[in-house]
């Protein structure tokens, strides 16, 4: 077996798994696969048994990332990253390892056997347990817990999913279990065919299904329920997502991981000059720990923006609201670094929203109206108010829901930091049912974002016009 490059039209599978941070390869193991020779003499149980697969199905390539990436080119890495929807979207299929690790190896396949099916012997009769739901043994398994393998999944037109206890095929019209034998003579029809799609749900969504804000968000909240070995890889791992949806029938774009609408195909459509705005600010309107759902705590990544879900480690929720086309009290820009102010017009310009799917900006300027901390008022244990509305704030990094029904503590905590200035609420978004304010954490240069307060008002808009009265202010955010 060699790393070769793959000919033109080749046939191909793809293998996901987990990777082992222990079984990194060492230097002397890089060389030869960068020169397209031999492959290390150490090879992990699970790469070895997908090569097996891989023959056994009738192809002669598969695609490996462990050595078909080059791990010590960090630049050809990031180019290869950036491109993982056109390698799983070129696949034939996709092979999931998902039992264990890379040193598990896949059951049935090699070495590693499948887990016994319990039986019982009564006279001629053999009686078999039915076997665990392939659904929940897959979304059970390592496999789920990690960041990157959710776009290798998503991005495949077929998977093969090798549990440890029976095969799974999903694509985008079937699927199918090897426990459970179906025939495909009484599913000639479509109809026939999408009943019996619908007695066995599809784990991934259909290629014809997908598009729009409600599936980018979805897919924000399911990978940030995952693990990443590297802080770094925060976006990384879901960049081949974002490109597969930026090439859509409705095509989703992004800054920093939050989803804009293509500005070109918003001019051609005639949508309203603030369209775009509208939709960004949407966009900013996710949390951790919405009501009756257990969190934890986000934990701050530094090599990304704090105003982007990208900048934190941990769950995250949208609650999409539909905001009003008009949001002319705010005023945002962004920089790719501390010395740079791009007006969000200039995401209408081609070079710079190409420049920005590339590389996000760091930087965004908010020019808005600054809640007074006077009105800010905590008016029993566990209650406080904004200007005699009750309040929501949704922080990051306590995880705590400050709102009337809430503990003292947590209050405690917002009272001290809000009264003083530390933290700040800045108008983000006006919808016709609500008002939400940014909580910004006044730092020595810049600001942060830390979470985000709603107050819902049903229809009575008297604090956003009381707001209206006081003077803007800008601040930046790191």
């Amino acid at each position: 077996m060699t790393v070769v490059s793959a000919p033109p039209q080749c046939k191909f599978a793809t293998l996901s798994y987990t990777w082992n941070s222990s079984t990194a390869l060492k230097a002397e193991d890089r060389a030869p696969v960068l020169s397209s020779d031999s492959l290390p003499k150490q090879i992990s149980r699970t790469i070895l048994d997908a090569t097996m697969v891989t023959k056994r199905l009738g192809l002669q390539y598969l695609w490996v990332d462990r050595f078909c990436i080059p791990q010590d080119d960090e630049e050809e890495k990031i180019i290869q990253i950036r491109n993982m929807d056109l390698v799983f979207g070129a696949a034939d299929f996709t092979i999931v390892a998902a039992a264990g690790d890379e040193n598990f190896g896949i059951p049935g396949v090699g070495a590693t056997p499948r887990r016994d099916q319990p039986s019982a012997q009564i006279g001629d009769i053999e009686l078999l347990a039915s076997l665990p739901q392939s659904k929940t043994a897959i979304l059970s398994s390592k496999w789920s817990t990690r960041g990157w393998t959710l776009q290798e999944a998503f991005l495949s037109r077929r998977c093969l999913f090798l549990t440890e206890d029976e095969a799974y095929f999903e694509c985008a019209s079937m699927t199918r279990r090897e426990f459970m034998k179906v025939n495909d003579d009484l599913a000639a029809t479509k109809a026939d065919r999408d009943l019996v799609r619908n007695a066995h749900p599809p784990i991934f969504k259909a290629p014809g299904s997908r598009g729009g804000y409600g599936e980018y968000e979805e897919l924000v909240h399911a990978y940030t329920k995952r693990d990443l070995t590297f802080d770094s890889d925060s976006f990384n791992a879901f960049a081949g997502i974002a490109r597969f949806m930026a090439k859509s029938d409705s095509p989703i774009l992004q800054i920093s991981g939050l989803a804009i609408p293509d500005p070109r195909a918003l001019e051609i459509s005639g949508k309203p000059a603030g369209e775009l705005k509208r939709q960004f600010l949407s966009s900013m309107l996710w949390i951790h720990d919405p009501p009756n759902h257990p969190c934890k705590p986000l934990r701050r990544r530094t090599s990304f923006p704090s105003w982007s879900w990208t900048g934190w480690a941990g769950e995250i929720f949208y609650g999409r609201r539909k905001l009003g086309s008009e949001q002319s009290h705010i005023d945002i820009g962004f920089g790719f670094d501390q010395n740079q102010h791009h007006d969000f017009e200039s995401l209408y310009d081609r070079e710079m929203l190409k420049a920005i799917q590339i590389q996000g900006p760091r930087y965004l300027h908010l020019t808005s109206y600054v809640v007074p901390s006077e009105w800010i008022d905590f008016v029993d244990v566990g209650a406080w108010s904004i200007s005699g509305f009750h309040a929501s704030l949704s922080v990051v990094e306590s995880c705590g829901r400050l709102e009337w029904r809430n503990n003292h503590g947590a209050t405690e905590g917002a009272r001290e930091k809000l009264h003083t200035r530390r933290w700040e609420l800045i108008l983000l978004a006006v919808h016709e049912l609500a008002v939400y304010f940014l909580v910004f954490e006044n730092l020595e240069e810049f600001a942060r974002r830390v979470g985000l307060c709603s107050i819902y008002m049903a229809g009575d808009l008297g604090l956003h016009a009381h707001l209206l009265q006081t003077e803007k202010r800008s601040i930046t955010l790191l």
